[in-house]
């Protein structure tokens, strides 16, 4: 259940169109107020530039709620490419896109219009990416800890950009401690320490080692969040 100023970003990305744009109409059915797809890549040799300016444009054709690009070169292999960002900016129902690629915001950025929300999706990138001008981020770590990433947000946009790179530098440290080194295993166990329900992940991935806990513990406690 989402508050009155909160927003679900639901990700519906398939491999196919058909399957992406069934799966989307049941997020949108049930109350999602955004859709984020990833790009399909098991072929991707054959995943051009023009079937993906397709793809995002039939499923935004198809849905009466806004959707969002996502480009996680890290995890599919494979770059939306400037040209197909600044195209498919250009439809109604696009109205962004999130990057998790270490180097890509700025490409992004200079391509499109203010009204097409570019979105930092690492730690990493998130005080670099308000600086070029990003909108915001969908950040693994707010998973676990949501205040200090919202201040980090909060304190850049009132202009406070020294206390904006402070939190930056305590979180980027913190963030390669958690999903950096135990992936989504470390970002789980961080919620438990942040006082949500973390839990395992999903098999075949395995839960985090006690080593590991011990470590992202003493990280947390660094950064003075514990």
């Amino acid at each position: 259940e989402k508050g009155a100023h909160q927003l679900v970003m639901a990700g519906t990305g398939y491999e196919s169109t058909r399957q992406t744009i069934a799966f989307s109409k049941k997020v949108q059915a049930i109350g999602a107020d955004i859709v984020s797809l990833i790009t399909p890549s098991y072929f991707k040799k054959s995943i051009t530039d023009d079937a993906l300016i397709g793809y995002y444009s039939q499923v935004a054709d198809a849905l009466s709620i806004p959707v969002f690009a996502y480009n996680a070169p890290g995890f599919t292999g494979l770059t939306l490419s400037a040209d197909v960002i600044e195209t498919i900016s250009q439809h109604p129902n696009i109205g962004g896109m999130k990057d998790t690629s270490p180097a890509g915001l700025a490409g992004y950025l200079e391509v499109c219009g203010d009204d097409f929300d570019v979105l930092a999706g690492s730690m990493n990138t998130l005080f670099i990416g308000l600086s070029l001008g990003a909108s915001g981020g969908v950040i693994s770590l707010a998973n676990a800890f949501p205040a200090p990433c919202c201040s980090l947000y909060e304190a850049f946009t009132r202009g406070d950009i020294a206390k904006a790179r402070q939190v930056h530098s305590t979180l980027f440290g913190l963030n390669k401690a958690v999903s950096g080194a135990s992936g989504v295993a470390g970002v789980k166990y961080a919620m438990e320490l942040g006082g949500y329900h973390g839990g395992n992940p999903r098999l075949p991935l395995l839960p985090i080692k006690d080593a590991d806990k011990q470590r992202i513990r003493k990280a947390v406690e660094d950064a003075g969040l514990l």
